[in-house]
């Protein structure tokens, strides 16, 4: 499409409410992006009141290369009134993706990017922002580590007044035994208005293994952060594995590693969630069996599992199912509470050639979650 039409619906939140929501009125879709221009990649963050939301996307610039657009908006009685459109990345570099997180009140904004320079050689960038209304004034980009190793596919999280963030991401490995594997970083920052200090990177994943599809959650105050993401078992199976850290302004105490699925099965695309004082978790994935010629094979069931958190240490429950046994599930999302006690989880449901979205709500206490019957 030249032109990403945007649909803003009320059921689109920060974070999940226990309380039912009514069925949601759309409104009318707008053009967001640049008249003319080939646009994709659109991701959103949305202030916890629903009243404020920032966008990003990429469009090709003339030179042919991706460049990174953002744009704000007040939202009033379901109808977005978007500002102007700003450009993020050097129009040297050709962006790949990026993820956007926005203070609870939507007046502050952080923006990570995967951008390649004329080598092709990929690197991360980030600008944070200050929003009034739906103008935001976007700091200068900047880069989340001096690394000359190609890092790519962040996953961010942001502290609930956008003073601090997190960031977790893909590095290749700098081994000659592992050149083709990448492993997982990650690194804290202080934000003030347009200004971004990150942290020294630190290794979250373990010590030589290849790991990639990361995710991450924080709590309100920055104070706790959890990582999972899916590590390279006896080949050809996948584990998702999770580590919770203890903040400390940009320096981060990790706990140990926790398995999160079985072994010997292809497990990937984690998602987590924290609450709002760090004392709860919740993740979920898809995991598939092992059949013929080392392949996964149907079905593809979500499962999910909870823990409680004290410091950097997670204790996490049994694994629960969420999705039907009778189908595909994929790329389950995870979202919780402000007090940890209710989750949703929704996912991509495959039946045959036919494809649709499915979620489950349940509650949380302690360790145990009790899920609900899946609804299309």
């Amino acid at each position: 499409m030249n032109r990403i039409a945007t649909l803003l619906v009320s059921l689109v939140a920060c974070s999940f409410s226990s309380v039912a929501i009514a069925q949601p009125t759309l409104s009318a879709p707008v053009d967001l992006s640049s008249a003319g221009a080939t646009s994709s990649g659109i991701n959103f963050a949305i202030s916890s009141d629903g009243t404020k939301t920032t966008a990003v996307w990429r469009e090709v610039a003339p030179s042919g290369r991706y460049q990174l657009k953002t744009s704000s908006a007040t939202i009033a009685s379901g109808i977005a009134s978007w500002g102007p459109i700003s450009t993020l990345s050097a129009a040297g570099r050709n962006v790949l993706g990026a993820k956007v997180q926005i203070s609870s009140d939507g007046s502050k904004a952080l923006v990570v990017w995967t951008s390649q320079n004329s080598a092709k050689r990929s690197a991360l960038e980030s600008s944070s922002a200050t929003v009034v209304g739906n103008v935001a004034s976007w700091g200068a980009a900047t880069p989340l580590t001096a690394s000359a190793i190609e890092e790519q596919d962040a996953a961010i999280a942001f502290s609930a007044d956008g003073g601090r963030a997190f960031a977790v991401w893909e590095r290749g490995s700098s081994s000659a035994i592992h050149a083709r594997c990448t492993i997982i970083v990650g690194a804290s920052a202080a934000v003030s208005g347009t200004t971004l200090s990150w942290g020294s990177a630190q290794q979250v994943s373990e010590r030589g293994g290849c790991a990639g599809d990361p995710n991450v959650a924080i709590s309100a105050s920055a104070g706790a952060v959890t990582a999972v993401w899916v590590s390279l078992g006896t080949i050809p199976t996948q584990i998702v594995r999770a580590r919770t850290g203890a903040v400390s302004g940009t320096t981060v105490s990790w706990g140990a590693i926790t398995d999160l699925s079985a072994p010997d099965h292809y497990a990937k695309s984690p998602s987590v969630a924290m609450s709002s004082d760090g004392t709860k978790a919740t993740a979920v994935w898809p995991r598939a069996d092992i059949g013929a010629f080392g392949m996964p094979t149907d079905p593809i069931v979500t499962r999910s599992r909870s823990a409680t958190v004290s410091g950097n240490v997670a204790t996490w429950g049994a694994t629960t199912v969420l999705s039907a046994s009778t189908n595909s599930s994929a790329l389950p999302r995870m979202g919780l509470s402000s007090d940890g006690s209710a989750a949703t989880s929704a996912w991509i449901r495959k039946v045959g050639s036919s494809y649709s979205v499915e979620s489950s709500s349940g509650s949380v206490a302690g360790e145990v979650a009790a899920w609900g019957t899946p609804t299309a």
